[in-house]
Parts: structure tokens; C-alpha cells; sequence
């Protein structure tokens, strides 16, 4: 049995269906038919007070927190980490996997968590991504301060630069001397595309790709 990945198609050649978690109530949850603990109900207030917190008007509108389900079935968290607290952080990937009732996988990819899970555990995913939270700032529901200008433009810079589609094979950028292939929808490749349309080029400490160490944890 493969463990669920968060960005692979269910079985069936489905996605993974997402309803947004509001700030202020369980609706979205209640509708979708589950039923809450009272644990489970303070792990979903700890959640929407750590998106309350990150929500300044902007934040909200690009950024959040998605739950899902999976035809497996199974649970699916994804948050995403840009412009808080818990932007660039590591975080050890957990997998446990014993049986198809019993199995959970979570990490960081690319400043956002992901979780899935086996349809008994969407608490204990909340759980591991608070306690994670709560052990990296003394504060865990303190934002970061404002972003300067200069932080402001890395970010737009590097959400462009990600935004570029893929490469198309065999065919090379149309820059002179360049080795790369183009992207699609342009003649040139990601680097060169991103200077033409910027008319600077992308400075590579922009880009934030988490590479969390792998480690299995006993069954929980």
C-alpha cells in the first residue's frame, strides 16, 4: 500500500475534494458531515486563531487553510506557511503506515503543510501541525512583522517566478548562449522569461523549498 501523497490523484483518477476552514465558525466542517469531539473541537479553535492572526487584510486573500477529503478515503490539510511565523521552518516529514485503516503522512513542501490521512485522524493532523506551530515561537500566534519594500519585491518576485509553467522539452530558450529549455507560452526559459518581463534578474535566494529530513515515527 503506497502512502497517500498530498498532490497525487486518489484512486480513480480523482483530486482530492477541499472545503475552506472560515475563521469564525465549523460550518464548513458541520455541512460536511463530521462529527466533533471536544478535543477535536479545540484543535479546530487553535487552528482559527492561528489563521485569524496571520488574516491582515492582504494575507487572506492569496494564503489559508484547506481541508479535504480523499476517495481513499481519507483526510487532506494543506496549509499554507508564506508570510508567517512559520515561513522557512523545518519540519520533520512523519509517515506512519500499518494497514489501510491506519496511516498518516505529513510534511512541508515549498512553505506549505500538507497532511493526509486515513478518515480517523484529521484531529491528530491538526494536533501535529499545532504542537508544531506552538514549539517554534514563543508566541505562536504573534504574525511576523511587517515586510520592508525590498521583502515586499522578493516575494512578488518569487511568486512570479514560480507561476512559470513548465519546460517544454527539446526545444531551447531563444537567448543567445542559453543551454535551457523554454517554458511554455514563451520563447525563452523560466530565468530569461522572468528578466524580460521584470527587466532585472531573478535573484535565486528567493525561491524557499523545504527538504525536510525524512523520519518514521513509531505508531501513534
Amino acid at each position: 500500500m503506497a502512502i497517500r501523497h498530498p498532490t497525487r490523484r486518489c484512486s480513480g483518477g480523482h483530486d482530492a475534494q477541499f472545503i475552506l476552514l472560515p475563521a469564525t465558525s465549523f460550518v464548513a466542517l458541520l455541512n460536511a458531515g463530521v462529527r466533533l469531539s471536544l478535543t477535536e473541537m479545540n484543535a479546530l479553535t487553535e487552528l482559527q486563531a492561528w489563521y485569524a492572526s496571520n488574516c491582515d487584510g492582504e494575507w487572506e486573500h492569496y494564503y489559508g487553510v484547506e481541508i479535504g477529503t480523499l476517495d481513499n478515503p481519507g483526510w487532506a490539510l494543506r496549509i499554507n506557511l508564506v508570510g508567517t511565523n512559520l515561513e522557512d521552518h523545518v519540519f520533520s516529514e512523519r509517515i506512519v503506515e500499518t494497514s489501510d485503516d491506519n496511516w498518516y503522512l505529513c510534511r512541508v513542501v515549498a512553505n506549505q503543510f500538507e497532511g493526509t490521512c486515513d478518515p480517523s485522524k484529521l484531529e491528530l493532523l491538526l494536533k501535529i501541525f499545532l504542537d508544531w506551530a506552538k514549539s517554534q515561537n514563543a508566541d505562536w500566534l504573534k504574525p511576523p512583522p511587517p515586510m520592508t519594500d525590498e521583502e515586499l519585491r522578493e516575494q512578488e518576485d518569487r511568486q512570479f517566478y514560480e507561476s512559470l509553467n513548465d519546460d517544454v522539452p527539446s526545444e531551447l530558450c531563444r537567448q543567445m548562449g542559453c543551454a535551457k529549455n523554454r517554458i511554455r507560452n514563451s520563447v525563452m526559459c523560466r530565468d530569461h522569461h522572468f528578466e524580460m518581463i521584470r527587466k532585472y534578474p531573478f535573484i535565486k535566494r528567493c525561491i524557499t523549498i523545504s527538504q525536510p529530513n525524512k523520519q518514521t515515527f513509531p505508531n501513534e
